[in-house]
């Protein structure tokens, strides 16, 4: 959605909104003006100012606008009045013309997200060997000496371009392990493949690492770009004492320290978003990770992005690697909004961008985003792989029928779901929770968390834009 300036003064109140971009990324805050006599969006929410009385929030669930209006204006569009200039809330989601026809082109939002997408997602595991032995990763025994082979290496290339469209403008792989920089030759050797593939087909390639940080080097950094590689994605469990509690080498040593140090060599050579995945436990100890970080002359201009998420936590005792047991077991948890609240207001207050209140649909449902595991069986989601009940193809035979198999869409099936004012923000959830938890494919639902957190989060959001 584009957003246009107006010259002159707005008639009765200014708004502003952002504008979610392709990756998470938001426009910047603009002043526009009210326009068109339409009626107000189902998919609103109403929440006070933080700091002025006189004005509300208005929040668009479906295309995640944010807009500030005077009490007055509010008034008068509930009233169905015309107003001088409401283009800009018809461009924000906020007035439209028909309910009916907005619920449907929100009941279409997936099936049109994979009718326009230009870019192919794929999670490529290259093997399983790792040097850390974290408490509670997802892959647990599952590691090991298995990597992939060499025929395997070589169809991937060409499989991955049976798979664009004639709108796929780019091909973008995240490579992960075990740990992916054990794997360099594998990773040079792909994607020598994929930039001459796509050079040819006039499409752009690039990459991603899914990495511990153990490995980074300034030198390792620049070889690889030119490979293509455009960002690490790496992980650091809040400050020292708990990191190299959850993530130490194996044999033990910790690693903290190692990790904010290449951290700190390799910074401005490539994008470096960092996670950290929290406890119900431990999420208040995570604000020292921030002191920690200004010791080593790390801040936010170092990373393009920092976030925090729950440890997700199995009930099959099949998939609970070490005996960890202190995880999240579903989104509507009661202890998550308070953690999640907490945890914005961290990053917040410590300089770094908030999380953004996006569309989230599970992957599975993409049609442009998949999995390819180190042995070429296909998968919807990396955290599933190894899975044996879930494998939907292989690189040599493609992709069979899994509509049935990760039950596609599974929000259609419930009545509450179609209704719902979250159902872009949501879309059943993620199939990972619920299958770690209960081993299907239904819906883990988000509204008991957003209702619990939305409008905090938005108010933050104002605070930080003050």
């Amino acid at each position: 959605m584009a957003a246009v300036l107006q010259d002159n003064p707005p008639t009765f109140a200014s708004i502003r909104f952002t504008v979610q971009l392709e990756g998470g990324m938001r426009a910047p805050l603009y002043n526009l003006s009210l326009a068109s006599p339409m009626i107000l969006s189902r998919y609103r929410k109403e929440f006070p100012h933080p700091t002025d009385p006189d004005i509300t929030l208005l929040f668009s669930t479906r295309t995640t606008a944010l807009v500030m209006l005077d009490k007055e204006t509010l008034a008068l569009l509930k009233r169905g009045e015309e107003l001088e200039g409401s283009e800009a809330l018809v461009d924000c989601g906020l007035l439209v013309a028909d309910h009916a026809q907005e619920k449907a082109e929100v009941l279409d939002y997936l099936n049109e997200m994979n009718r326009q997408h230009v870019r192919l997602s794929v999670a490529v595991v290259l093997g399983m060997r790792c040097n850390f032995t974290c408490t509670y990763c997802y892959e647990g025994e599952k590691k090991g000496s298995f990597d992939m082979e060499q025929a395997t290496m070589e169809r991937l290339p060409a499989f991955l371009m049976e798979q664009t469209r004639p709108k796929t403008k780019r091909i973008a792989l995240d490579f992960y392990g075990g740990e992916p920089l054990l794997y360099v030759e594998t990773i040079k050797t792909i994607s020598q493949q994929m930039q001459r593939l796509c050079a040819e087909a006039g499409l752009t390639y690039d990459f991603a690492l899914v990495s511990n940080g153990s490995l980074l080097r300034p030198e390792l950094i620049k070889e690889l770009k030119e490979y293509g590689l455009d960002t690490i994605r790496l992980t650091v469990d809040g400050p020292a004492e708990l990191h190299n509690q959850s993530r130490p080498f194996r044999g033990g040593a910790p690693s903290f320290a190692t990790i904010v140090k290449n951290i700190r060599d390799c910074t401005g050579l490539v994008n470096i978003t960092m996670g950290g995945n929290y406890t119900k436990e431990n999420y208040r100890q995570f604000p020292q990770l921030f002191s920690e970080l200004q010791d080593a002359k790390l801040g936010p201009e170092h990373f393009a992005k920092l976030r925090f998420s729950p440890v997700i936590q199995p009930e099959n005792k099949k998939l609970s690697p070490l005996g960890f047991h202190s995880g999240c077991q579903s989104v509507s948890e009661k202890w998550l909004p308070e953690a999640a609240i907490f945890l914005q207001d961290q990053l917040s207050a410590n300089g770094y961008e908030q999380q953004s209140i996006t569309p989230t649909p599970c992957m599975v449902d993409r049609d442009d985003t998949f999995t390819i595991h180190y042995d070429g069986n296909l998968y919807h989601c990396p955290a599933l792989v190894g899975q044996e009940e879930l494998i939907c193809g292989n690189i040599d035979e493609g992709f069979k029928d899994y509509h049935t198999q990760y039950d596609l869409q599974n929000w259609r099936k419930h009545d509450k779901c179609h209704d719902c004012i979250y159902l872009i923000l949501c879309f059943g959830g993620c199939r990972f929770m619920k299958y770690r938890k209960d081993h299907t494919m239904d819906i883990d639902c988000k509204k008991s968390f957003l209702d619990a957190t939305l409008e905090a989060f938005i108010q933050q959001d104002i605070k930080a834009q003050m």
